[in-house]
């Protein structure tokens, strides 16, 4: 558990509700198809076009939600949101649980958290993030940025 003190301790005041919601496109999914896309209709359009048919058809990347409110020991209630897939141990009416996390619109968004009604740790399970697509977009900024000084450099020798 974190070595600071928990940011809500208290007991589950209500039941909680888990739902499934559809995550957005990452920036970096987007970028990433405006750099490739037109590449791929310059040197092979029928890739291109069978690309831009198969984009509707990608399954949608979900993501669970569980949201529950917690009744602090000075009687006041505040809401909490697990993003992500509860494991280890979950959480239900009545636990006596401590949790960590970051305040996202007046609600704890719950990074770790402990439960000592059944003594276990709760564990949230979050999306990855695209961390492929952010290196590829981190070298071709590189590559972008060698180009450039590389231009810069002939030009000036060569005046």
């Amino acid at each position: 558990m974190p070595s600071r003190p928990a940011d809500i301790e208290g007991i589950i005041a209500s039941h909680p509700d888990t739902r499934e919601e559809v995550l957005r496109t990452h920036w970096s999914h987007t970028t990433l198809g405006c750099i490739f896309y037109p590449l791929l209709l310059i040197f092979s359009p029928v890739l291109f076009i069978f690309s831009v048919l198969g984009m509707n058809s990608r399954p949608d990347r979900r993501i669970s939600i569980t949201t529950a409110r917690v009744r602090r020991a000075d009687g006041t209630i505040r809401d909490i949101r697990f993003e992500g897939d509860l494991i280890r141990s979950k959480v239900a009416l009545g636990d006596q649980v401590s949790l960590w996390g970051g305040e996202r619109n007046g609600v704890l968004i719950v990074r770790r958290g402990y439960n000592h009604t059944t003594g276990s740790e709760i564990v949230i399970r979050a999306p990855q993030l695209p961390w492929l697509s952010i290196i590829v977009l981190m070298i071709l900024l590189a590559l972008v940025v060698m180009a450039c000084v590389l231009c810069n450099t002939s030009t000036y020798y060569h005046g």
